[in-house]
């Protein structure tokens, strides 16, 4: 296990959102919470580059990512209200996606599949035949606009390219529908900020001694908090035995 004595080098962030619990700091600071005490992390010796999945004290899962130096641990709490605008993203043809927004909506997918689905029409690619290389926006009119234009007007269609072969299309919403949708999601995130707030919250995460840490590591007893306080005495049994 890396060494705890390092958790003042960078200061520690733990921030609490509707959705569960975020913790960004050092692999020491995030083990010190009982956190993949004898995992590799995103972009070690034996681990993924991008992500691991593990659990927390809590028993809850943990997605940990690689941060530049330092480390982003999400902590999803399961069985939890989902946030309203989730349920904004819905297929709508093979292939692709719509996400409902306040200003209008997104479709993404590769370009045949948009095609097919009726969104746009081959010629709205970025691509040599309009000077385009990444996005391009095309006025209600069909018109390709140009640095000099307004695009806000409902009908404007914004191509622009995300991978290799995936695009997103957003397209302007009018503005009686704007204002309803305006109106529709804040009624949506009021009604879900009073569940959230009607639910119990599960106990915020806190730093384990330094014994403890060492202790489990070297055992690999899953650092549960459980009302019993099974792990410590796992922890002495294991101590005396040796």
């Amino acid at each position: 296990m890396e060494a705890i004595d390092d958790v003042t080098v960078q200061p520690l962030r733990y921030e609490q959102f509707d959705w569960g619990d975020l913790i960004e700091g050092t692999k020491a600071q995030i083990q010190c919470f009982g956190i993949g005490l004898r995992a590799a992390f995103p972009g070690e010796p034996g681990a993924p580059k991008k992500e691991i999945i593990t659990l927390d004290p809590r028993g809850y899962t943990v997605c940990i990512r690689r941060n530049k130096v330092r480390f982003l641990a999400y902590i999803e709490f399961p069985n939890w209200p989902k946030d309203p605008s989730d349920s904004r993203r819905q297929p709508v043809a093979s292939g692709v996606f719509r996400d409902v927004l306040s200003g209008g909506d997104i479709y993404e997918g590769a370009a045949d599949a948009l095609v097919a689905a009726g969104i746009v029409k081959q010629w709205h690619f970025p691509g040599p035949a309009n000077g385009r290389t990444t996005s391009v926006t095309w006025l209600p009119d069909g018109t390709l606009a140009t640095k000099c234009d307004r695009t806000e007007a409902p009908g404007t269609i914004r191509v622009r390219k995300v991978s290799a072969i995936r695009f997103d299309v957003w397209v302007n919403a009018s503005c009686e529908e704007q204002q309803r949708r305006s109106e529709d999601f804040k009624r949506e995130y009021v009604e879900y900020h009073k569940l959230i707030a009607s639910i119990h919250r599960p106990t915020r995460l806190e730093p384990l001694p330094e014994w403890k840490l060492r202790r489990l590591a070297e055992l690999n007893i899953p650092p549960y908090q459980l009302r019993s306080n099974v792990v410590d005495l796992q922890a002495w049994r294991a101590g005396i035995n040796r």
